[in-house]
């Protein structure tokens, strides 16, 4: 990760068929002080691309006339650097798709590109890294930059009939095949700043005695130091800073075995909830979700049964049905659990996330690929609640 304080000054973008555009660039090695120098010039300009222009996701260094094999990325949640990357793995299924360039600004060429692949790099700390099974977005935008590295051009590759057209269709056949995200980047850079303080920046250190019993350096993040003593408070406090924009009065209902509920009941929106539970739910988070101002409901003798009351409900009373893992903006407030870990440690192997419907995990996952792809994320689901490990 670059902070802005270290992006340096931007460089001219090379264009045409300028000579550091066609040769194929020089390994690095060692991540030393002048690679380091090249990358923040490389990452400026990027930024600066982005900041001039309103898009733009990567550039390689020979388009700033530096002949090493070294990428800048920037997918939203700042920018990082590639060094020496190199395809480990490509699919056999390929795809045409349109591609453009900062090289080349006034046309956008169809390519063959392959839908996956997975690359191998150094970072910034010299740490060999691996990025797994791309997807097909990402993919084709990799394999464009690791062209620019063997010297190059999109217009080489240009493929069928009019496989050249004027940068003014890009919206068109560019833009049109990038659909946007499920889950926004912005969106969890937005909940971080909206979120009732109470629930963010959650304790994170070392367990020394998990290091010592699995050795390796084992970081916790402690989510149960809050009024709710969950995690859950983040997306449902997020999610009701959406609802309060949008100028919505609608009543809402949930379905929850307890700590949903209580992040739901919320004393500070004065928006009517009712909380559909199981009559064999914990007494205590009844009481706690009915002292928060939640109307608890208790049907059936499981989850499931609780759930399907809850949607009768909505649809007998026009009431917002709301799904912890269906509504985004759940998803992103808890994102802003793995932008305070990339924040305080970007240096990591792995994050294990416990995994149930998937809400947090995929809020975590979307900040922490987008910011440091390289580490791997690893859903854990308990021994007796398989269902998504089966899925998967």
């Amino acid at each position: 990760m670059f902070p802005q304080s270290d992006w340096g000054a931007p460089a001219p973008i090379l264009t045409g068929r300028a000579e550091a555009l066609l040769a194929r660039s020089r390994p690095i090695g060692a991540v030393d002080a002048d690679a380091r120098a090249s990358a923040r010039r490389l990452v400026a300009t990027l930024k600066d691309f982005q900041m001039r222009k309103g898009f733009g996701r990567a550039i390689a260094a020979p388009q700033i006339g530096i002949r090493l094999r070294m990428i800048a990325v920037d997918l939203g949640a700042g920018p990082f650097v590639l060094f020496d990357p190199s395809i480990s793995w490509k699919s056999d299924e390929t795809q045409l798709v349109w591609d453009d360039c900062m090289s080349v600004p006034d046309q956008i060429v169809r390519v063959r590109r392959h839908v996956s692949i997975s690359i191998d790099y150094t970072d910034i700390n010299n740490r060999r890294r691996s990025w797994n099974k791309l997807p097909a977005s990402l993919a084709e935008l990799l394999q464009h930059e690791l062209d620019h590295l063997d010297g190059v051009l999109m217009t080489s590759l240009a493929e069928g009939d009019a496989a050249i057209q004027p940068a003014e269709r890009w919206s068109e056949l560019v833009g049109a095949g990038r659909p946007e995200h499920r889950l926004s980047l912005k969106g969890i850079e937005a909940a971080s700043r909206l979120i009732d303080p109470v629930f963010l920046n959650a304790p994170y250190y070392q367990s020394d005695p998990l290091s010592e019993e699995l050795g390796a350096q084992v970081m916790v993040k402690v989510e149960t130091l809050n009024p709710v003593r969950c995690f859950k408070g983040r997306g449902a406090d997020y999610f009701l800073h959406t609802v309060d924009q949008m100028g919505s009065t609608e009543e809402l209902v949930c379905a929850s075995a307890g700590n949903f509920g209580q992040a739901w009941a919320c004393r500070r929106s004065g928006r009517r909830l009712t909380v559909f539970a199981a009559e064999t739910a914990n007494a205590m988070k009844i009481g706690r979700m009915k002292a928060l101002g939640a109307n608890v409901c208790l049907s059936g003798r499981d989850f499931d049964a609780a759930k399907a009351a809850a949607k009768a409900m909505a649809l007998d009373t026009g009431a917002w049905m709301v799904e912890d893992g269906k509504e985004p903006p759940i998803s992103e407030g808890a994102g802003t659990m793995g932008r305070e870990i990339i924040q305080a440690d970007s240096q990591l192997d792995a994050i294990v996330v416990p995994l149930g419907n998937g809400a947090l995990l995929g809020g975590v996952a979307r900040w922490i690929k987008a910011a440091c792809p390289g580490v791997e994320l690893i859903g854990a689901v308990a021994s007796g609640a398989p269902s998504m490990d089966l899925s998967f």
